[in-house]
């Protein structure tokens, strides 16, 4: 289960992700808002982490 929070970043942040040529600042840009939303780097709710996937 995906919180609103999470709901939010996923479609904020979307095509970013999606690119293969997304910059470091997007990228930190995205895990700032994750952490100001979450409070923490992981998301209680859906334990969900703000690590890259590779």
């Amino acid at each position: 289960m995906k919180c609103d929070h999470c709901i939010f970043i996923e479609k904020t942040f979307s095509k970013i992700l999606q690119r293969d040529d997304s910059t470091n600042r997007e990228y930190w840009i995205m895990t700032e808002v994750f952490f100001y939303l979450h409070n923490s780097d992981i998301c209680r709710k859906s334990k969900k982490s703000i690590k890259k996937e590779s």
